[in-house]
This record gives C-alpha cells, sequence and structure tokens, in this order.
C-alpha cells in the first residue's frame, strides 16, 4: 500500500537519523504486522471453545490470561462485569488499526520548532494526531524525537495515533485515570488495565503498550515455552516454587507439586500434597520463599503459612500475616511470587509490577520499587504478574509467567 510521507518546512534538518521515510515506512509496515498478530491471538482466544466468539467465557477467560507474557492480562485487564462487550471493543481497535494501514496513512513529519512545527515545537512531543473523523483520512503528525527511539516503539506509537481515529468525531482522546492524570507510559497503563478494564480497551496508549509488550516479547531468546526450557514437564499457572537448601527446586499447584532434581536435572511426576508430602500447606498458595536452612514459608492471601522440612518436625509451624508490597501510594497485601538470594541474607517478593527486598535475618521490608527500575538485565521486557521465581542452576533468576519462563541476572541495585 502506498503511504504519504511528507516532510514540513526544516523537518529533515533536524531529523538526526538516515534515511527518515525508510523509518517511517518500516514502522507502518511493522505495526501492521503486529496489530495483525495481536488480532489472530485474540481471535483464537475468543473461540477457544470451539464456537462462536465468547461463547464459552470460563474457557476463553482461561485462555486470555494463558496469552504469552500475561500480555492480554497486564495491559488490558479482564472486564468481569461484561467481559464479551470489551473483547469485542479490543478487537476493533486491533482490526481498525491494519485495516487503516492497508488503505495508506498520510504521515507529516514536522521541524522541531518553527512555522512548521505544530505540536513539536519544544521538542517535547513524539506524535500526534488531530482533525481526522473517523472513516476519513488517516493522517498524523511525527516529530523529530519520535525518529530516536527504537524500531518496535516506533511501530507501536503509530497503532497509537491511529487509535485516535476511531470512534467517530475527534476520535478516541488519551484517556484519563481516577487523580485525573492522563494515560502514558507502560505504568499508568497497567494500572488503569487493572481498575478500569472497560474503558482499557479503547485507551490508545494500552493498545501501544499491547502491542509493544508482546513484540519484544518475540525478540528475547530467554522468554520460552516451559516444555522448551530446563523445567519440561511443569505445567502452566504454577501456584508458587521454592529452592531448597539441597538443590531441589519445588513446584506447586492445586493439590499437586512437583519436584526438579538438580543431580538428572529432570521434573518429577506430579505427587499430591498431604499424601506424598507437604502436609498442612495452603491448596493454590500465591507463593513460596525458604526463609532459612529448613523453614518456607507460603503466602495466600493476607495469611502466611511455615512449614519445617526437617524429618523430625515436617510440618507446619507457624501461621502468621503476609507483608504488604507496594510503595506509600499503592499498598498491595499478598505475594504474586517469591525467592531468596543465593549467597545472601535477602529474598525478593513480587506482587502484580512491584517488588519489595526482604531481609531475612531481621524480617523486614527493606526496599520497594517498580520491577523495570530494580536493575535485572533487559529490565524493561519485565512488567510483572509473576506465578513463580526461582534461581537456575545458571545462577539467573527464572520468572514464570503463565505458559513461559524467561531468564535474568540477580539485580545488583542500590535500593536507597
Amino acid at each position: 500500500m502506498s503511504h504519504d510521507i511528507r516532510f514540513l518546512g526544516a523537518a529533515l534538518a533536524h531529523i538526526e537519523q538516515d534515511d527518515p521515510e525508510t523509518i517511517v515506512r518500516d514502522a507502518i509496515d511493522l505495526c501492521e504486522s503486529m496489530a495483525e498478530d495481536a488480532s489472530a491471538e485474540l481471535m483464537r482466544i475468543r473461540t477457544v471453545a470451539g464456537g462462536r466468539p465468547d461463547e464459552d467465557i470460563d474457557e476463553v477467560k482461561e485462555a486470555y490470561f494463558n496469552s504469552p507474557g500475561k500480555a492480554f492480562e497486564m495491559l488490558m485487564g479482564w472486564n468481569s462485569k461484561n467481559p464479551e462487550r470489551t473483547l469485542r471493543k479490543l478487537a476493533k481497535r486491533l482490526d481498525e488499526v491494519f485495516r487503516r494501514i492497508g488503505k495508506g496513512l498520510t504521515v507529516k513529519c514536522r521541524p522541531r520548532y518553527g512555522r512548521q512545527s505544530g505540536r513539536c515545537k519544544g521538542g517535547e512531543s513524539l506524535a500526534y494526531q488531530m482533525g481526522n473523523v473517523a472513516g476519513g483520512p488517516k493522517t498524523f503528525h511525527l516529530c523529530p524525537s519520535y525518529f530516536d527511539r527504537g524500531s518496535t516503539s516506533r511501530a507501536a506509537i503509530v497503532a497509537h495515533e491511529l487509535c485516535h481515529a476511531i470512534g467517530g468525531f475527534g476520535g478516541t482522546l488519551d484517556l484519563r485515570n481516577s487523580e485525573g492524570e492522563k494515560i502514558y507510559g507502560k505504568r499508568r497503563a497497567m494500572d488503569f488495565a487493572r481498575a478500569e478494564p472497560d474503558r482499557a480497551c479503547i485507551s490508545p496508549e494500552n493498545v501501544e503498550q499491547l502491542l509493544y509488550y508482546r513484540e519484544r516479547l518475540k525478540d528475547q531468546d530467554e522468554f520460552v515455552p516451559i516444555p522448551d526450557s530446563i523445567w519440561a514437564g511443569l505445567p502452566n499457572f504454577i501456584d508458587a516454587a521454592v529452592d531448597l537448601r539441597d538443590g531441589r527446586r519445588v513446584f506447586f499447584k492445586g493439590r499437586r507439586f512437583w519436584e526438579w532434581d538438580p543431580t538428572s536435572a529432570n521434573v518429577s511426576s506430579f505427587r499430591r500434597l498431604g499424601e506424598d508430602g507437604w502436609d498442612g500447606v495452603p491448596r493454590e498458595a500465591d507463593g513460596a520463599l525458604r526463609i532459612n536452612q529448613n523453614q518456607v514459608v507460603f503466602y495466600k492471601g493476607p495469611v502466611s503459612v511455615t512449614f519445617d522440612t526437617r524429618p523430625s518436625v515436617n510440618g507446619v509451624v507457624d501461621v502468621g500475616q503476609t507483608p504488604a508490597i507496594g510503595d506509600m501510594f499503592q499498598r498491595l497485601l499478598g505475594v504474586d511470587a517469591a525467592v531468596a538470594l543465593p549467597d545472601t541474607d535477602e529474598a525478593l517478593l513480587f506482587r502484580n509490577t512491584y517488588v519489595q527486598r526482604l531481609d531475612l535475618n531481621r524480617g523486614r521490608i527493606t526496599g520497594s520499587r517498580r520491577i523495570w527500575d530494580v536493575g535485572f538485565s533487559n529490565s524493561g521486557d519485565l512488567y510483572g504478574y509473576y506465578d513463580a521465581v526461582v534461581t537456575g542452576v545458571d545462577d539467573r533468576l527464572h520468572f514464570f509467567t503463565a505458559g513461559h519462563v524467561q531468564r535474568r541476572d540477580i539485580p545488583r541495585f542500590d535500593w536507597g
């Protein structure tokens, strides 16, 4: 499809990259591919029961939450009151993005300053769209700072701007959260998806972040399906996992548990809680953490249960309170996943998009951050919502998300 790419005034002089027209065309092509791929996956999710879209909502929900990296759950949320309507709205946005690209776009690249700079004046804006009537011309504007972004980001921004032209005269504006803040950036997009999933599905920023996240996961060699990893044999959606001092990793789901043996480097067949071990630990635990040589704490909602692994005890020895995770503005009670860091007296507790550092000696939280601020390698691709975290034989952290696992270096970060 032919696109009309225009450079107004001194735009070319203000863009530092070579061949900016090709950059724009490549971004449009990648955006089209990203939107088509996300749309196809959403259709597979909606028809998972084998019938018409949304026929069996329980099966649809399971498939939706099992999307790679939990992308749809994290960046669109789940509208339990009217999921069918929300999924249809999201499908429309994705379909419209690549449909409009297929009809051809007009892109005006503007200078950083001067008479034709428009909203690019000052250098803060990346892109903007205005004056489009739904179904009419597909025109948007790019600023010089847009060209400083990576290829995936540039493509996702195209989707953002096209979403503004969907939804009647004036298009869809950038939405605001309950505090009146515009939804910009992954943090606000993810929080908005959790708080208002009925609106997140039409938010241009949420669509942008969804496409960006999904594409980045494809580029990660270390984001792999569980059956293709050293953990082959484990189920999807692990409830909790823990590293034991003898090197075994134990994984829990529902009434069952699996062991990974460091000698054979294999996962055992499942065993049953109570009958075959771990009697008294909560079923469907949120997370588990070895707090010393012999004891493991299981977290479930507001309750923590301590299990002593010594043969002379081999049972529950204490019931307590689950710590709150978050910051001074958003306190989240509960734990999604937890892991003790090797060769230290510290552990990390994960909840949604937050991570907290726990001093195991003092039993105190000593730091709290958003996950992407902590200093994991490639931490921009670590968004949170993990099912479990363990250390691998490579001394890296292995994060389990739905049916995938990804590896990252242990963070070395000054928590302040």
